[in-house]
């Protein structure tokens, strides 16, 4: 029991010495015996020696009693508390809280009329003005470090961050270092893809023993309007459509219109269902040639960030995919790309190799070669094939029971030179990170689901996938015409290999490594993410590449950064080192409009209102249980007066 209690001022345990001086003066005024000489003892009754009997005892209590009062009133001044209750933790002046505050759009919900991320930052002042400010560190999104408050540089939410970044937790391990007890307190809607981060930063070696308190500001109804994916047309009568969706038990009424260039169409009223998905389709006339535009919900929504979806004309529709190989391994593909986001792309088709084509490659923005048996045809055509357009490939360098000469030999014409290999146990999948473009919003690095028996070592090129052995499962690299290629270490679809298509890794995988190919095209990806860190592919080039806003107005000077953040959603220009400038969306993180909530697994967290945490820091933290100690007292007084007075009795 003494193991699990503290005190917060420990100085004034030295009392407890006070006791000894009871003890001496009790003993002192004990009262003298009066010796006399009766010469019989047969007069005297029997109550006398009872009543001796009683005071010696009422004398020992009254010892006791006065003993237990000095030891009580020195205990509540020391402040005793436990040190299992993170709670009563954070509530002692001599512990240090590194508070972190979710800055991700779902903090922009409105309930009651006030945003979610302002209710935080209404808690996080409470929380100063209760506890000394000193022993509070708050998490700059900007600084990526633990500062005080006085050091932040803004609290709004403009700013979007993923939570589960690899610079938090560096911080959370550089806040362990430097403190002698800390305890972390996250404030978070909790999101399942952000509590997932937060749990995975949360459980490592150097932060898994500090307590943690999470502040969850989770809608009770939570109910959105979001518009996705819009596109339109390059003809003059542009042809604009967008995916429309609510979520939760509520639906939407307002209106919707598109922008195209400077010219806003007139709003159209809009009514949707609660959880409807549906496509609306618009017509615009291109007032001198516009080339971005965007379509936008107007009326109530309480999360109102993803009410907005930016195009370029002739861009968006989806890029198409074609599927080489053997039809009955390959269907788990076509099957995970139309799971994933069916928007993102144009035609999927399936074609065994004999069946290909030029014809049928030029239609493809994606070529896949996966599992292929009866190899000349699509081998000969993918080596000297160049169509009128630039063009992505994936091929699998370990294809299962088929001959190993025949993927080397397509793979030698990419100066590859790939060994089989098989591995017992499995081996994992490892991403190298989940902050960039390709991984973002997976909650771990490492993937134990999946298992892979069988794949080609010595891939060359860029890894964009690892095993649980470092080396690469798929790399992007490119060919002689410039076309950029991605090579999987072991197949794609059904086989021995590995067990990819039978977990859950396994749709986000495909739909990730064929995004992947896509953003190689041109030298741009289809789609930034607002906030998200993208990686930059322009990074160490000897000239910079600009990023231009609204009226052509500088934003970014994108050069020596491996990676950079585009704060608000929109059209910019890209003015490329040497090349063409051309329009780039920059698009909300529609992860954040799906209001998945999930408050964190039992255990180190302990999960409490925010009524509960500001309760705790008026009154809890003074002692344990305040109530208790003083009705102890008030009793142990009583017991004092009348063990007193029977006494003088």
């Amino acid at each position: 029991m003494l193991k699990t209690v503290g005190f917060l001022e420990p100085a004034f345990l030295w009392a407890l010495t006070f006791l000894c001086v009871v003890l001496l003066v009790h003993l002192l005024k004990r009262p003298r015996t009066l010796h006399l000489a009766f010469s019989t003892l047969r007069f005297f009754d029997e109550s006398a020696i009872v009543s001796n009997r009683s005071r010696r005892l009422r004398r020992l209590l009254l010892l006791i009693v006065r003993l237990l009062l000095v030891t009580l009133l020195v205990l509540l001044f020391a402040r005793p508390f436990f040190k299992n209750d993170p709670l009563r933790v954070i509530s002692g002046p001599q512990y240090e809280v590194f508070v972190w505050i979710d800055r991700t759009p779902s903090m922009e919900y409105r309930e009651n009329g006030l945003p979610i991320g302002e209710r935080a930052r209404l808690l996080v002042d409470s929380l100063a003005m209760k506890r000394s400010a000193a022993g509070m560190f708050f998490y700059d999104h900007d600084q990526q470090e633990f500062v005080g408050l006085e050091e932040m540089h803004d609290f709004s939410f403009s700013i979007r961050h993923a939570p589960g970044t690899a610079p938090l937790q560096q911080a959370c391990e550089r806040a362990v270092r430097s403190s002698k007890r800390p305890a972390f307190m996250m404030v978070s809607d909790f999101q399942t893809s952000t509590t997932a981060a937060l749990e995975d930063v949360m459980s490592s070696e150097a932060v898994k023993k500090v307590p943690v308190i999470g502040i969850p500001l989770t809608p009770k109804k939570p109910w959105d309007a979001a518009v996705m994916r819009a596109s339109a047309t390059s003809d003059r009568e542009a042809v604009i459509t967008a995916r429309l969706i609510t979520s939760g038990r509520r639906g939407f009424s307002g209106s919707c219109f598109a922008t195209i260039g400077t010219i806003r169409m007139p709003p159209a009223p809009c009514t949707l269902a609660a959880d409807i998905d549906t496509t609306v389709t618009m017509i615009a006339h291109r007032a001198g040639g516009a080339g971005w535009g965007s379509v936008a919900l107007q009326g109530e929504d309480p999360l109102a960030f993803d009410n907005i979806s930016h195009f370029v004309v002739g861009r968006g529709e989806g890029f198409s995919v074609l599927i080489v190989g053997d039809e009955a391994e390959n269907y788990p593909i076509a099957a995970a790309l139309k799971a994933s986001e069916g928007e993102r792309w144009g035609a999927i088709a399936a074609y065994a190799p004999e069946a290909v084509t030029s014809g049928t490659c030029d239609s493809a923005d994606v070529i896949i070669v996966n599992g292929y048996h009866n190899v000349a045809r699509p081998l000969e055509l993918l080596q000297n094939y160049r169509g009128s357009k630039k063009q992505a490939f994936i091929v699998t360098a370990g294809s299962g029971d088929t001959a190993p000469h025949a993927e080397a030999h397509l793979l030698h014409r990419l100066s590859i030179d790939a060994v089989p290999k098989k591995t017992d146990p499995p081996l994992n999948v490892r991403l190298p990170d989940t902050i960039s473009g390709l991984w973002r919003g997976f909650p771990s690095m490492r993937v134990a689901e999946a298992r892979v028996y069988a794949y080609a070592d010595g891939l060359k090129g860029t890894p964009l996938l690892l095993l649980t052995n470092n080396k690469p499962l798929a790399v992007g690299t490119s060919d002689a015409f410039g076309r950029p290629w991605i090579v999987a270490a072991t197949p794609l679809g059904i086989t021995s290999a590995n067990n990819l298509c039978e977990t859950g890794f396994y749709v986000p995988f495909i739909d990730r490594l064929v995004r992947s190919a896509c953003s190689a095209l041109d030298g741009r990806s289809e789609v930034w993410i607002a906030g998200a860190a993208i990686k930059n592919p322009w990074y160490g080039s000897r000239v910079p590449a600009q990023l231009l806003g609204a009226d052509n107005a500088p934003v970014l000077q994108l050069q020596q950064q491996p990676s950079f953040v585009v704060g608000s959603p929109g059209v910019y220009t890209v003015v490329p080192p040497g090349g063409a400038p051309y329009l780039q969306v920059v698009a909300p993180d529609t992860l954040e409009s799906r209001l998945d909530y999930r408050l964190p697994a039992a255990g180190r967290w302990t999960v409490v209102s925010p009524r509960e945490l500001l309760a705790s820091m008026e009154g809890r933290g003074r002692a344990i249980g305040w109530l208790v100690p003083w009705l102890m007292l008030g009793v142990l007084l009583f017991g004092e007066l009348l063990l007193r007075q029977g006494k003088r009795r």
